[in-house]
Parts: structure tokens; sequence; C-alpha cells
């Protein structure tokens, strides 16, 4: 399915590693897919920001040891993101959304 809709949306070209569910033994909450992208990645944990829409998501990427970002939307009101290291209502916020990433990724200067 993940391959499908990202074929479908034209962003799959956006992506050079994909996991699903189908790729783990255990789905979020659980770490395994999160571990898995980073293995195919080559990429450390803290070299990596996960943006999630699920409370199950954000506490897969938190266990996985990746700083997550939560996205608000009509479906997930309730959905408990204080793990997470920010919060946005949408994926619009461009600018902002990467200004925090950089700050997650680069150490403040002093």
């Amino acid at each position: 399915m993940t391959d499908y809709v990202l074929s479908k949306t034209t962003l799959d070209r956006f992506f050079e590693v994909r996991v699903s569910a189908e790729d783990v033994q255990k789905p979020k909450p659980a770490p395994d897919g999160y571990r898995l992208a980073l293995e195919r990645l080559g990429v450390r944990a803290t070299g990596a920001v996960g943006l999630e829409d699920s409370e199950a998501g954000v506490e897969a990427a938190v266990r996985a040891g990746i700083a997550v970002l939560g996205v608000r939307h009509a479906w997930n009101p309730d959905h408990d993101f204080t793990r997470a290291a920010g919060e946005f209502s949408s994926l619009q916020s461009t600018a902002l959304i990467i200004a925090t990433i950089e700050s997650i990724l680069v150490p403040a200067h002093v």
C-alpha cells in the first residue's frame, strides 16, 4: 500500500528507503520500523527526525531514540504528543518545520 500511494501521488521519488509494517515483526508502537529504516539508511538515531501523526508512531520513534515531531489533523485530536520534540497543526508550515528539524539535529551555538 505504501508503494502504491507514493507512486500515485508521485512522491515516491523523494524516498530513498521505505519501511512499512510489512517489513517488521512488531508494528508501532514497537521501534522496529524506525530501527530498520535507520539501518537501511546507514544513519544513527541522533541524525534522524521522525514525523508522526499518531500516538503509536510518536512512541515508536522515541523508543528508537529518534526525535519526533507530531502532526495534528482532524482524525487525531486526542492523541498524546507530549513525548514529541514539537507539534504542528499541519505540514504546510514548511519553513517552521525545517527550522525545528535543524534545531534538533544541529546543536545551538553558545
